[in-house]
């Protein structure tokens, strides 16, 4: 009964449009039925040295701009399983037969960040995604500092920080030895997932690989 009169006054909304949707759906028919995906081995790594292979299932564009702004700031952790489901379905895709990581890590967040926003998205995102593949996840190899925030930075300024952003985690060691897989929320310019990609490739990681829900339209 209790249950019922809450799904009445607080009924389940759709991640994109926020309109209500049926219960336990992150998202409304319609919208789903409108999400830009990208084409599979489209993004470049060209600029995410020493990365080798990376992906993202969605644009950043439109309605999935607006989902994953909501699942950052609007605290809808309820959007992480339906993105890291996408996410895992295209590794699943370009790799049919057998992984080419045993290790799942992702961006780490400010402490400031986290007490603001109460998670770390990418966080999130990397949990779902290793346990759908079945593998290792460990978010202690990278550490972030106190800096200002990479969104409200230009390209070449997003660079910069970014180097200076992030340093080793108390488990860099960790990283020795093994085929890792980087998770993030978004790619936009590249400099966030190359500054962490280069830290675990000092710390002797055998070959680096990255992943985020979604990648901006120019990155080829």
């Amino acid at each position: 009964m209790l249950d019922a009169l809450l799904r009445l006054l607080f009924p389940d909304r759709c991640l994109f449009c926020g309109k209500v949707c049926p219960q336990g759906a992150p998202a409304c028919a319609r919208c789903l039925e409108k999400l830009e995906r990208r084409e599979e081995g489209t993004l470049s790594t060209a600029l995410l040295s020493p990365v080798t292979w990376a992906d993202a299932p969605f644009a950043y564009t439109g309605l999935i701009r607006q989902g994953i702004h909501r699942f950052k700031f609007s605290k809808r952790r309820d959007a992480a399983p339906f993105f890291a489901r996408a996410m895992a379905d295209r590794v699943s895709q370009a790799f049919p037969t057998a992984l080419p990581f045993d290790l799942v890590t992702w961006v780490p967040s400010s402490s400031q960040r986290m007490k603001k926003r109460g998670f770390n998205p990418a966080q999130l995102l990397g949990e779902e995604v290793a346990a759908r593949l079945g593998l290792e996840g460990n978010g202690e190899l990278l550490f972030h500092r106190e800096l200002q925030t990479q969104h409200t930075l230009g390209r070449r300024q997003r660079a910069q920080n970014a180097q200076r952003s992030f340093a080793p985690g108390r488990e860099i060691g960790q990283a020795a030895g093994r085929r890792i897989l980087l998770v993030d929320d978004v790619i936009t310019t590249g400099s966030t997932l190359r500054a962490c990609a280069q830290l675990l490739a000092e710390g002797g990681t055998l070959s680096l690989a990255a992943l985020a829900a979604a990648a901006v339209p120019d990155r080829r």
